[in-house]
């Protein structure tokens, strides 16, 4: 609803709010594709087909070039097959490789949809991998007395949130109308008033029944929860490893809690409905 509101509204759109809607619509991107991968995925097991696993756990990226590995595979994949390698990939001078990166994230934003909005967004996803490629001969000589904790376990720490910021910061262009309504948002981000602003003022100003506000935090809980605990196995292997009673009071906890803070007043479309 946050994020409905503050791409609907953006010249009256608050600091906080604006933040917050970018964060969120993060959060709703993840959700839904991942859940609706998910729901294919599943439903293919149904009919003993086994499909390909398209995310695995990609906010847990430590750079951009990891998290495409870990966000829509299948589409990586296929860019990497039949556009990247074709085109020399790495193999190469070092200004040929960034220009393959480069042209190759352009082309995933065309792929998107064919206006500004999607082609500057890949265009900056793949100044961010040209970024990163020239700064990493540089990195070790920084981290050279990180080497152990908790040194390893803060500059870990760092560039999960540089990757997760600038994918966040990207989807500013993927959730906008236009290029006008994204120029009005980043005016509208004002150091001073996030600073001064309440945080909870903001939310209130959308989430007018608490229950709203209650589900938010339960559900980014879970969601966090859920994503730690699957980094490196299934989520089958994990809740497997509870016992079989408290299994079915999870799901049926899950299930109710659905059921009672939902959104099902009006038709709910998945954000990759569209692509």
């Amino acid at each position: 609803m946050l994020v409905n509101y503050v791409y609907e509204n953006p010249s009256s759109a608050s600091s906080w709010q604006i933040v917050l809607a970018l964060l969120f619509f993060s959060v709703q991107v993840y959700c839904d594709f991942s859940g609706y991968s998910d729901l294919a995925i599943g439903t293919a097991k149904l009919f003993n087909i086994n499909l390909s696993t398209n995310f695995k756990t990609p906010f847990f990226s430590k750079s951009m070039k990891e998290f495409w590995g870990r966000w829509h595979i299948t589409l990586s994949t296929w860019f990497r097959d039949y556009i990247y390698i074709p085109l020399g990939g790495n193999r190469s001078t070092e200004f040929k490789w960034h220009r393959n990166l480069f042209l190759v994230m352009l082309i995933s934003g065309l792929w998107h949809g064919a206006s500004w909005n999607f082609v500057i967004w890949g265009g900056l996803h793949g100044a961010f991998l040209v970024f990163e490629n020239l700064i990493k001969p540089h990195v070790p000589k920084f981290l050279s007395t990180a080497n152990r904790k908790p040194w390893r376990g803060l500059w870990n720490l760092v560039s999960i949130g540089y990757t997760f910021l600038a994918f966040t910061i990207a989807l500013l262009l993927f959730r906008a109308k236009n290029l006008q309504d994204v120029s009005t948002l980043i005016q509208g981000l004002h150091l001073t008033s996030i600073i001064y602003e309440s945080f909870l003022t903001n939310l209130q100003a959308v989430y007018e029944e608490p229950i709203h506000m209650i589900s938010l935090g339960i559900s980014l809980v879970i969601l966090g929860t859920v994503d730690y605990k699957i980094r490196n196995s299934s989520i089958d292997c994990q809740l497997n490893k509870l016992p079989r009673l408290l299994n079915y009071v999870l799901y049926s906890l899950l299930i109710i809690w659905l059921l009672f803070a939902g959104t099902f007043s009006q038709p709910q479309e998945f954000v990759y409905f569209q692509f």
